[in-house]
Parts: C-alpha cells; structure tokens; sequence
C-alpha cells in the first residue's frame, strides 16, 4: 500500500519548515495544502482540534501536530537519513537541546519582538477602561473593596463587566510583570549564548556534526526566520560579533540544497513581519 502524506501548511511558517525540511531529507512525497489562516478550513480544524493551528501532518488518515512531534514521527516512520543520533545517550542530549531551543530560545526571541513597551498609554487605556467596568458590574451589590478587587482578579479574563468595559486582568499583569525591554533582551541573548558555547565546544558544521540533525531542524529559525525579523523591525539581536559560531552555523545551514529547497521566499515574509511587528518591539542597543 503507498503512503498517503498531506502537509497542511503556511509557507512563511518556520514551524511547517522544520516539517517540510524532514520531508524533504528523507526524500518523501507528500501533497502540501496551503491554509489561509485567517479562514482556516474544516479539515485544519477537524485533525487539529486542540490548537487548530499549522503544521498538520495526516499519514495515511492518522493526523499528526506540533512541529517536533510531527519531525520525530516521521524519523520513526521512514528511517532513511536519521534525523536523531543513533547512540541513545546521544540521542537523549540531542533531544534536550531540541527541546531547550523549542521551549526556552524561541520564546524569549519571540518575547523581544512581540513586547510592546514603548505603548504604555495603550496599556493604561485597557487597565483603566476594565477597572471602570468591574467596579460598574459590582456597584449595585455594595461591595466592599475587598470583595470588589477579589471579582476583578477571579473572574474570567476578557468575561465582560459592562458594555463599555471588560476585566483588566491582562493589561494590570502586563504593567506590572514587565521590567522593561533591556530583561526581555538579556534573556534572548543568555540563551542565544549557550548555543553559540555549545557550538564552540563541539566544534561541528552542525549541532549535528557534519551533517543536519533534529538539533538544526529545531533551531532552522534562527538561521532564516530571525534575520527576516531583525530586517522588518530593525532590532538586531543576532549579529557576528557576539554570536560568531552561530552566525556561521546559520550561513551554512541555509546554504544548503536541502534547505533551500523549502524556505519561503523573502520579501512576502519580509512585508508581513514588518506590517505585524514593525516598531513595535523594544529598543535594542548594538
């Protein structure tokens, strides 16, 4: 019996890339269907209810999601090219790293370009807008203060207190958890460190030696995607002087046949990261 393998994917996504990269390694055929996400179809939805989200993998009708487990999949499946060490110890470093860069990198990137600081007074409007709809809700039961400011925290986020109002839990974490760009940075670049010493200690081409493991699947978007960011808002966090090991590593991972082969093409990445992040991101000294 063929295998039957449908990609549901968005081309500008680094998380579909690191599907498509496995793909293409171990030289599987597959039909890729392209999802609009701002109107996401039926089928999307129907094998990934849990996060409706791309990338989607459907083997043979058994839909498989999340990015890392769809690439571990398909290394169990077709063991053409290994994408994981062969040694279990190595193995169980290889997937640590995976999940460091998967949990901990890509987050605190995410965080610098995502962050908002420079728009207090926006933080200020939704704060002050949810407080005035809470205390509207709770007036007519003659709250006490206390029991007013127990509603506002219990309550369901974002359940309205009013028609002019909502609750303002996020915008009141999001002013006081919030030290300022120069932590969210620091914390991108402390891990962006440990990889550039991890790279220095092997000494390797790749985290997989001479050749492209799961441990480059799993970063790919350093190499492509952060450079992309760095050029739409004009923070830049990745440069040779700091990270010169993983600069390198970068230069030779999307330099690659394999790799080329999937990326998507620049500019309409380009347009869409600077119409969703431009000049929105913290100021970053270099």
């Amino acid at each position: 019996m063929k295998d039957e393998v449908k990609l549901f994917a968005a081309g500008r996504s680094p998380f579909v890339c690191r599907v498509k990269l496995a793909l293409n390694m171990k030289g599987i055929k597959y039909q890729n269907l392209e999802e609009d996400l701002n109107n996401k179809s039926a089928d999307l939805l129907r094998y990934n209810p849990v996060h409706k989200k791309v990338p989607v993998l459907v083997h043979n009708g058994n839909p498989i999601w999340e990015s890392l487990v769809i690439v571990d999949y398909i290394d169990d499946v077709w063991k053409q090219v290994p994408l994981w060490p062969q040694d279990p110890y190595q193995k169980a470093i290889a997937r640590s790293w995976a999940k460091f860069i998967d949990e901990k990198v890509a987050y605190s990137l995410r965080k610098v370009y995502q962050s908002n600081f420079n728009h207090d007074t926006e933080i200020s409007q939704h704060f002050f807008l949810g407080l005035k709809g809470s205390f509207i809700k709770h007036l007519h039961d003659k709250c006490l203060p206390t029991k007013a400011l127990t509603a506002l925290l219990t309550l369901p986020l974002n359940t309205p207190s009013h028609q002019n109002g909502l609750l303002c839990v996020p915008s009141l974490y999001k002013v006081f958890s919030s030290n300022g760009g120069e932590q969210v940075v620091a914390e991108a670049y402390e891990n962006l460190q440990i990889l550039e010493n991890e790279l220095g200690v092997k000494g390797n081409k790749f985290f997989g030696g001479d050749n492209i493991n799961m441990v480059d699947i799993a970063a790919g978007f350093i190499a492509y995607w952060l450079r992309l960011l760095e050029e739409a808002t004009e923070i830049k966090i990745f440069s040779k002087v700091k990270f010169p090991k993983i600069t390198k590593w970068a230069d030779e991972f999307v330099n690659c046949q394999v790799v080329k082969e999937i990326l998507p093409p620049k500019e309409p990445c380009l347009e869409h990261y600077k119409d969703r992040f431009g000049n929105k991101g913290v100021k970053v000294s270099t």
